[in-house]
């Protein structure tokens, strides 16, 4: 945790968790947990409590399919067949699936920026990261110079979308 006097460590009650993603907001930690088809949320400034579920029990078998989540006031949930599910307050809101030609090939990664218009996707099979609006529509999709091959292995992103950056993450 960053305070005002740099950086400090503090336990974290999470002893037997299989977290598949983490993210934060408002303070708040998110664990994505597949395996038992729930998001979990862990209160600012309380983090060596044991976690609250975060979302509905409705959600279970969906966000048993959960690879990646990204938090911007909505949780936007990417699964394995492809669909993203959009979460407020522990409710899902929507889901899309989106639609574009070559297909979504296995996407392996969401993101968002903070107060963002996007959501992106990265896609390693197919070599690319898409850019979609918050409703699924099709915005952009993008390959490195390298024709894809730049984008093989991708298992996370981050994006900035104040200086036009793509920063991945590959895992041999």
């Amino acid at each position: 945790v960053r305070g005002a006097t740099g950086w400090t460590a503090m336990p974290l009650a999470a002893t037997g968790r299989k977290a598949a993603a983490i993210d934060s907001f408002d303070g708040n930690l998110y664990f994505l947990e597949p395996e038992r088809g729930q998001i979990v949320k862990f209160a600012s400034g309380s983090y060596a409590q044991t976690p609250q579920p975060w979302s509905s029990t409705k959600a279970t078998t969906d966000l048993s399919l959960a690879l990646d989540f990204t938090i911007d006031k909505d949780i936007y949930t990417l699964l394995s067949d492809g669909r993203i599910l959009d979460y407020y307050q522990g409710e899902m809101k929507t889901s899309f699936a989106p639609s574009m030609v070559p297909p979504l090939a296995g996407a392996s990664a969401i993101t968002s920026a903070t107060d963002g218009r996007w959501l992106y996707l990265a896609d390693p099979k197919e070599g690319r990261i898409i850019r979609l609006g918050r409703d699924g529509s099709l915005s952009g999709v993008y390959k490195p110079a390298d024709g894809g091959k730049g984008f093989t292995g991708v298992r996370d992103i981050a994006i900035d979308e104040m200086r036009h950056r793509i920063e991945k993450q590959c895992y041999a």
